[in-house]
Parts: C-alpha cells; sequence; structure tokens
C-alpha cells in the first residue's frame, strides 16, 4: 500500500488494485509509473492516474516480455554452447582413438612391413602429392619436417583397416 500511496494513490484505491492483481504486479508497474513520471520532467504528469493506469493497462507486460525473451535467447545460446563443446570433445576423442589404435598396428606391424609403408609415404611426398609444402619439408628435414608423422598417420590408416572416415570439423589432422 505504502508504494502506491507514495505515488498519490490513495489507500483504497490500492486495496482494491491489491484485490485484483498480484502484488508483484502492483509494485512492477508502480515502478514504472515513477520512471515514466520522472522521464517526463517538468512537464504535468498525473502520477496517481499513471500509477493507476499503469497497474490496470499492465505498462510493465513489454517489458518483462522482452526480459523473458533475452532470458529464453542467452538459456538457448548456453545450450548451443553447451552442445558444441560436447561435440568438440567427441571429436577430440574420436581424434585420438583413431591415432591411438593406428599407433598400436604400427607397432605390430613386422620391421619389413613398416619400412615399405613408409617408403611408399615417402615416395608420394617427394613426388608432391600430399603437396609441395610438405615436399619442400620433407626434402630439407626428412621424417622431422613438421607434420610429416601427422600425415603418415593419415597415409597408413585406410592400409592399416583403420576407419578414418572425417568427423565433422576434423581438418584431417591425426
Amino acid at each position: 500500500l505504502g508504494e502506491g500511496e507514495q505515488n498519490g494513490v490513495r489507500q483504497s484505491v490500492m486495496r482494491g488494485l491489491l484485490g485484483r492483481y498480484e502484488p508483484s504486479h502492483v509494485l512492477e508497474n508502480i515502478e514504472l509509473a515513477r520512471r515514466r513520471h520522472l522521464a517526463a520532467k517538468g512537464k504535468s504528469v498525473n502520477l496517481p492516474g499513471l500509477t493507476v493506469a499503469a497497474i490496470t493497462g499492465d505498462f510493465a507486460a513489454e517489458g518483462r516480455a522482452k526480459r523473458q525473451e533475452a532470458e529464453a535467447r542467452s538459456e538457448a545460446k548456453a545450450q548451443a554452447k553447451t552442445a558444441q563443446e560436447f561435440e568438440d570433445e567427441a571429436r577430440e576423442a574420436a581424434r585420438i582413438a583413431r591415432r591411438h589404435e593406428i599407433n598400436a598396428k604400427l607397432q605390430a606391424l613386422p620391421k619389413a612391413k613398416l619400412k615399405a609403408l613408409r617408403n611408399a609415404f615417402a615416395k608420394e611426398v617427394k613426388a608432391g602429392k600430399h603437396g609441395t609444402i610438405l615436399a619442400a619439408g620433407f626434402a630439407e628435414r626428412g621424417w622431422k619436417a613438421p607434420g610429416i608423422e601427422n600425415f603418415f598417420r593419415i597415409f597408413v590408416a585406410p592400409r592399416l583397416g583403420v576407419d578414418f572416415a572425417p568427423i565433422a570439423g576434423n581438418r584431417g589432422e591425426e
């Protein structure tokens, strides 16, 4: 009652409004009426009338709806981020699992078979089949060139029976 009285609304009118509307609805609209009155800056505004009109017309509904929309967008954004993080983690786990599977199979190969695979890969790299940058790096630094071991894993995966189907977002790095 006191909030409405501060806006000049009679106590009997406030009791009637509180009987028809939720207290939170009344308080929210009283505050909105105050803000609008202050924003009028010297213009003649009937604050008690504005207060009653705000409560009965629920002037705060638009602001409430905007806040709820913003909260819903924020929640949707947070859920999308969580889903993206989950997908990223799943991709990373799959990438690591594939790398471990390839490494285990490479270690289990007879030395002659491993050497034959390395030679076949080196021949393709030198021929530029995997790009000129990789070829130049290999020519300069051999197996210590950046990315060579990763590209070798990609090269041997199908030859070792490892499913190397691309996962969404995978850049082909192993």
